[in-house]
């Protein structure tokens, strides 16, 4: 997220990750002490899910992560995203990147993409 543009993860949600207010809003930030009310807070395979990490407040278990998930942006504390992640694949693409961002120079964007290729043609 940092330094290519987003985390490309896949998640198992719990249900009561998918719990929703009467206005069918989610909690405003997902973490692993849910009230016992939002149903099983135990991960579940059948909820698997797939959803980009946009940005970060810091990396402590309580600092907040931006999520891009189902059209919008979901916020969750790094707690939650240990419990849940499955995979994770680092993106790679520039057009996503803010100006301030801290990119690759143009030499190493060169390399990473190369080495890539090589790595997609089996010779990594």
């Amino acid at each position: 997220m940092a330094g290519l543009s987003a985390a490309y993860l896949g998640v198992q949600l719990a249900d009561a990750d998918l719990w929703e207010d009467e206005n069918g809003a989610l909690a405003p930030v997902w973490d692993t002490g849910t009230p016992a009310g939002h149903g099983d807070p135990t991960p579940n395979p059948a909820n698997g899910h797939c959803l980009l990490g946009w940005d970060y407040t810091g990396t402590d278990d309580t600092d907040i992560v931006t999520l891009l998930t189902w059209g919008t942006t979901q916020r969750a504390t790094w707690r939650w995203v240990r419990s849940r992640i499955m995979e994770a694949h680092a993106l790679a693409w520039r057009q996503l990147l803010p100006a301030s961002a801290l990119a690759p120079s143009q030499p190493d964007w060169e390399a990473l993409v190369a080495a890539n290729d090589a790595y997609l043609q089996g010779m990594a």
